[in-house]
């Protein structure tokens, strides 16, 4: 059974939202995922449906308003993250934000500023960082001092075990 210790936003419900954050902000037992909000209504009906979210919203005005919302996952179009992400942490909001931030060092210092005036955290995805093997890597990166010229390419439609690569 869940016991939420963070109630949280969702804003865009595109593509990178319904392959990995809806379905694991759902599953997260110390995660509320309140609300979800996108200008497409329709993608706000099919998050809230399928996933079972509370409310949804058009505007994101509405998530930062709400008192409840402790941390907003900003998963919209590059060049939205960065004032959705600056006007989250105003509201007094921690922000996970999709890769990239932002565009241009200006955009980037905008954020940190936003970030150090709030007090509240930021985090910006990165595909992988987490995973048990990219992490394995990096402890035996650090045991042996440090890294080296590293090449390595990971296939998505490997893990599928051929499903979206018919022979």
């Amino acid at each position: 059974m869940k016991n939420p210790s963070v109630t949280a936003a969702l804003i865009g419900c595109g593509g990178i939202a319904q392959s990995q954050h809806l379905p694991n902000l759902s599953r997260a037992a110390n995660i509320r995922l309140k609300t979800v909000c996108d200008v497409n209504v329709d993608a706000v009906a099919v998050a809230r449906q399928t996933y079972g979210v509370p409310h949804g919203a058009t505007q994101s005005g509405e998530v930062f308003a709400d008192p409840e919302i402790d941390l907003v996952v900003v998963a919209t179009k590059e060049d939205f993250q960065v004032p959705l992400t600056c006007a989250a942490l105003a509201a007094g909001k921690h922000v996970y934000v999709e890769k990239p931030l932002a565009s241009t060092p200006a955009e980037c210092e905008r954020v940190i500023a936003a970030r150090a005036a709030s007090g509240k955290l930021v985090h910006v995805g990165f595909n992988r960082r987490f995973a048990p093997a990219c992490r394995d890597i990096a402890r035996i990166l650090q045991k042996r001092g440090g890294a080296t010229n590293i090449y390595a390419r990971i296939s998505d439609a490997y893990w599928d075990w051929g499903k979206s690569n018919p022979p």
